[in-house]
Order: structure tokens, then C-alpha cells, then sequence
């Protein structure tokens, strides 16, 4: 009977410890972070509507997301006060970019440090989508090299970004936001400093 005792206590410690692991490691599991993947150009579409009155708030602000892209400037090229910048686009379309900028104190990421990445470099990145000056921009929680790719230029008439004024074209030219670009059949007139 000592025997038939022992075996079935065993069993019941062994049953009970088993679910007492369970449980501690189900607060541990939620603690890694399944942010919803989406697109850059989900997260950059806006409708003419919204354009023509001067909206191009992101429907996902204040959303953290995660998005592939291919990088298209060499990290810490970019101009920002008080961060780290690149900018990342999915293909050479409209809507297709977004800037990366980590905010004041310049910390890097993880894995990989975003200062460190080159054009062609395929990322994976999770992120909050915030607003920088008027842009939208992803401020990344991780990013994670995870490739190569073809940086592409798409082809954009001035036309599309500015009137004859100078004034800026919402309508048209929203859709290339951090997009790289390539125009043709201009004359640079001056640069404005630091830019």
C-alpha cells in the first residue's frame, strides 16, 4: 500500500506541477509582442476625398504594426533633429514609403541598428505609427535585416509635386511621401540651408 501510495502521489505532484507551469508561462508567451503585419501602403493610402481636403492623417495612428521593406538611403544620412532616420519603401509606386525615425535620445535598435543599414537592405520592422512634421513615420521597436533587395526610383513629373507658385499638391503629391524618387527636365534654382 506504501508503494500504490507513492506512485499516485507522484502522479498528482507531477500533474499539479505540470499545471502550475502552465500557468506561469502563459503571462511569460504574452509578453512577445505579435504586432498585426500590414503594408506601407496601408499605412499611407489616403483617398483623393481626404487628400482634397488637406487630410493625410494615417488610419493606423497610433497603431503598432509590423512592415517589410527595402531600405533606400544609408542610415544616418537623413536629416532629423534629435534622432535616427532612414527611409523604407515596399516598391516604386504611389504610397509605397515611409521615414523610420527613432525619437530623442538617438538610441539604436534591435536587433539591428537602424544607422547601420544600407540602401538594399530588406527589413522587417515593428513599429508605432506617429506623425514627425507632418509626415507620418514609423517610430521602430525592433528592426531585423533579413535580406536583399533592387532599390528602384519611380519616375515622377514635377508637376505632380508643386504648382507653378511653388505651392505643394496634395492631391498628387502625397502619395510619394518618403518615396525615392527620380526627376527629370528641372533646373535646381538654389538650396535652401542645411538642406
Amino acid at each position: 500500500s506504501i508503494l500504490i501510495f507513492s506512485k499516485t502521489y507522484t502522479q498528482l505532484f507531477m500533474r499539479n506541477f505540470l499545471f502550475f507551469l502552465a500557468l506561469v508561462a502563459l503571462p511569460l508567451a504574452s509578453w512577445a509582442q505579435n504586432y498585426p503585419t500590414v503594408t506601407i501602403e496601408d499605412i499611407q493610402t489616403n483617398t483623393q476625398a481626404e487628400l482634397a481636403a488637406c487630410n493625410d492623417t494615417s488610419s493606423l495612428l497610433g497603431d503598432t504594426v509590423t512592415v517589410y521593406g527595402t531600405v533606400v538611403i544609408t542610415g544616418g544620412l537623413a536629416y532629423t533633429a534629435n534622432g535616427r532616420q532612414i527611409f523604407i519603401q515596399e516598391g516604386n509606386g504611389p504610397f509605397q514609403a515611409i521615414g523610420m525615425r527613432f525619437g530623442v535620445g538617438n538610441n539604436p535598435t534591435s536587433p539591428d541598428d537602424i544607422w547601420n543599414l544600407v540602401p538594399g537592405d530588406s527589413i522587417k520592422v515593428e513599429g508605432a505609427v506617429e506623425r514627425f512634421n507632418s509626415e507620418t513615420q514609423l517610430d521602430p521597436v525592433s528592426v531585423e535585416l533579413i535580406g536583399a533587395a533592387p532599390v528602384r526610383a519611380a519616375s515622377v513629373p514635377v508637376s505632380d509635386l508643386n504648382d507653378d507658385n511653388l505651392d505643394q499638391l496634395m492631391e498628387t503629391g502625397e502619395r510619394w511621401e518618403g518615396q525615392y524618387i527620380e526627376i527629370v527636365d528641372v533646373v535646381v534654382s538654389s538650396v535652401g540651408v542645411p538642406f
